[in-house]
């Protein structure tokens, strides 16, 4: 082929390669031009979230417990920060903030922290530095101010354990089991504990979401926004817990942990008191009036994220994270015995005149078993029935009703346990807070599955004499919440009634309120005036509350600034049928006490709801009631030195003392429970502290000066009382 013909063949090529180029092109321009713009306008529009404001959190009385707070919060996207710009760009940036630049390294390089997103690390950015590093982005690869809402707390850490505190949504697995309808993506926060996480739909409301255009460089078009639906704030919530109470609460159990570490064990060991958690419950209503675990925390250390040393300091032995008052487990240990009386009452074992010789031990001896047993510090109480028992808080007495309980009604008689259980110990208050323990009441079945699970710390599955004994006092695996002591004793002062305490007011009550001005929350806050109060206080089965007869009665039948860098430090009612019956009333005038009025006018909100009734004859209750009256008003009584000047012809006070054993060679437990006014009762207050010694002692000081702001009374100073038995 001569090279004419070749280049021939080569430009028909090229001619017939430029047709179809010019071809496809007239395509493109003139039939798929439209199809093509639609297509580019798509990519360069994006969808965007808006912000909506979280719910508020407010006391009873409408105080703020936690608001939102505007600020501007600085972040850096890893992916976008190139490894060899990294320390130029945070050395610019320490310089601009005035941060220290390993502040801003470790809170980069946080391990907690998910490169994947923009991590948070600096807020309260100035308005000068914001401007400059919008104005010089090309300076700061990956780095982005934005206004924000966060979380502040008027009052610090005042019941931070019942409000808890919001984290970032951990992974993809928790992202998809939330519900898709309030629109979560990775970059939110949820509540974690306390009312936060149990009230999280009701707080979060729903974001609003709009499309813009950006173009090439990723810059917003302006005026190209569209709203495609407003966002919806989210309900406010207004708590049971009474500020003043919850701080007079706080202050006084911390004030008797400090108390007790002046004081000696048996040993000559000081009392390490290191915790204790104590609750009020308002008895008209069902409300958590206070609520305060010891050691506590700072929900705001969790704002902005937190950093690996803070959460190894919240994550230690110590448990300032524990909510003790709902999860914390301890023995009860005297505290039982007002059930363990009614249940010998009841089953007949006893009368309420039953005379019994405490010498101070009690001599077990049984086939195979010869042990002693004895009161605190051996203390003789000589001839005494079961009033005086209690009164006293004789071990020894209960010991005695344990031992005929397992040889005169039989080894597998539980009365004990059916009564404890019946007015609310080892099961779940249904208090709406996440993370509630059940506790446990023992019995044959429950050791058995103890010692299979745990064959090394419960070596022996039987059921044994000294188990019934244990019941009787109040140790051995008995173990409950204070909540669940709280309802328990509730149910003494209701006679019978065993009601849900709630944590968050219904909507009357919240009606009622007068929402504070916003002069009286400290600024710059942002302002909510579009959320809603929230509707419910506990969840409820509906249905009437069942009624039981405790043992040996039947059964009735109820009807129905500065920049802050986000690292650093890391301190800090006997009848049949479907007949309604009534309650009998323990008489006004037991124990010699005047009947008074209800203290504190009305309650707040309607009535608690009851779960079920017990019917407890008043033959039973009398007694056990005088009892706890004397532990509290009678010289010789576990708690009357601490109420010694307290105005009990005023404000009478039930109540019992105890200490619990919690090994061999551990320090014992201080536990204090109670109700009044009598007799109209209105509060409950339990009072738990961990290895501070004899309830009496230190414990009921802290509950008496929580009673003095329930009733208005001067506080006065935790001391130590004498009583130095339980």
């Amino acid at each position: 082929m001569t090279v004419g013909r070749r280049l021939g063949v080569v430009a028909i090529i090229v001619v017939t390669l430029f047709t179809g180029l010019f071809g496809r092109l007239a395509y493109l321009q003139l039939v798929q031009r439209a199809t093509l713009e639609r297509r580019i306008e798509a990519q360069l529009v994006t969808s965007a979230k808006i912000p909506n404001v979280r719910g508020q959190i407010y006391d009873r009385s409408g105080h703020p417990l936690v608001v939102n707070q505007k600020i501007t919060l600085l972040t850096i996207e890893k992916g976008k920060l190139p490894k060899k710009q990294q320390v130029t760009v945070l050395t610019r940036l320490a310089e601009l903030l005035g941060v220290p630049y390993i502040n801003l390294v470790r809170r980069l390089d946080d391990p907690t922290q998910d490169s994947a997103l923009p991590i948070p690390v600096a807020r309260n950015v100035r308005e000068s530095a914001s401007v400059y590093i919008a104005e010089h982005a090309e300076r700061f690869p990956g780095v982005s101010v934005e206004e924000t809402s966060v979380r502040a707390y008027p009052n610090g850490n005042l019941a931070a354990h019942v409000l808890g505190y919001l984290g970032r949504i951990k992974d993809n697995a928790e992202l998809a089991a939330l519900p898709p309808t309030s629109s979560y993506d990775e970059r939110d926060v949820i509540g974690r504990t306390g009312v936060e996480q149990s009230f999280e739909t009701d707080l979060r409301g729903r974001p609003g979401q709009r499309t813009v255009r950006v173009d090439r460089l990723g810059r917003v078009v302006p005026g190209s926004e569209r709203l495609l639906a407003k966002p919806i704030p989210g309900s406010d919530l207004y708590l049971t817990i009474d500020e003043r109470i919850q701080s007079v609460a706080s202050e006084s159990l911390l004030a008797g942990l400090k108390v007790a570490r002046t004081q000696n064990d048996e040993r000559g060991r000081p009392f390490q008191a290191p915790a204790g958690a104590a609750v009020v419950l308002d008895l008209l209503d069902g409300s958590m009036v206070a609520s305060t675990s010891y050691p506590t925390y700072n929900p705001q250390e969790f704002v902005g994220g937190i950093s690996a040393a803070e959460s190894a300091r919240l994550l230690a032995p110590a448990a300032p994270l524990s909510n003790r008052v709902i999860s914390g487990l301890y023995a009860p240990a005297s505290t039982i015995k007002p059930f363990s009386s009614i249940a010998a009452l009841a089953d007949n074992l006893i009368s309420p005149n039953t005379p019994f010789e405490d010498t101070g031990t009690f001599q077990l001896d049984i086939p195979g078993v010869q042990r002693v047993f004895r009161n605190a510090g051996s203390v003789a109480h000589g001839r005494i029935t079961l009033t005086r028992a209690i009164t006293v808080s004789s071990d020894t007495f209960f010991y005695w009703i344990g031992e005929r309980f397992w040889q005169e009604a039989g080894h597998q008689h539980e009365a004990m346990q059916e009564v404890a259980r019946n007015l609310g110990l080892g099961e779940k208050t249904e208090i709406r807070l996440p993370n509630e323990k059940s506790g446990r009441v023992p019995d044959k079945s429950t050791k058995a599955a103890l010692h299979k699970r745990f064959p090394i710390a419960f070596p022996d599955p039987e059921w044994r004499t000294g188990d019934t004994m244990n019941v009787a006092v109040g140790q051995g695996e008995t173990v409950v919440t204070p909540l669940q002591l709280a309802v328990a004793y509730g149910a003494l002062a209701l006679n019978g009634e065993v009601i849900s305490p709630k944590i968050a007011l219904d909507p009357a009550s919240v009606a009622a309120l007068k929402r504070p001005s916003p002069t009286t929350v400290a600024a710059p806050l942002s302002a909510t005036p579009d959320a809603k109060p929230l509707i419910d206080g506990s969840p409820s089965t509906g249905g009437s509350p069942s009624t039981i007869a405790v043992p040996g009665q039947r059964a009735t039948t109820v009807a129905s600034s500065p920049t802050e860098p986000l690292a650093s430090t890391s301190a800090v009612p006997s009848s049949t049928g479907a007949t309604t019956v009534a309650t009998v009333p323990v008489p006004a005038t037991i124990a010699g006490v005047p009947a008074k009025p209800v203290i504190g006018g009305p309650a707040p909100g309607t009535p608690p709801r009851v779960r079920r009734r017990v019917s407890i004859d008043s033959a039973i209750l009398d007694p056990v009631l005088a009892g706890m009256r004397g532990a509290v008003a009678d010289p010789a009584g576990t708690a009357y030195d601490a109420f010694a000047t307290f105005p009990l012809d005023r404000f009478p006070i039930f109540g019992k003392t105890g200490t619990a054993q919690t090994g061999k060679k551990s320090q014992d437990n201080a536990v204090f429970a109670s109700f009044g006014p009598w007799p109209n009762p209105r509060y409950v207050v339990i009072v738990i502290m961990e290895k501070a010694g004899f309830g009496g002692k230190v414990a009921a000081p802290v509950a008496r000066r929580i009673f003095e702001a329930l009733f208005d009374l001067p506080l006065t100073p935790v001391r130590v009382a004498g009583q130095t038995r339980d």
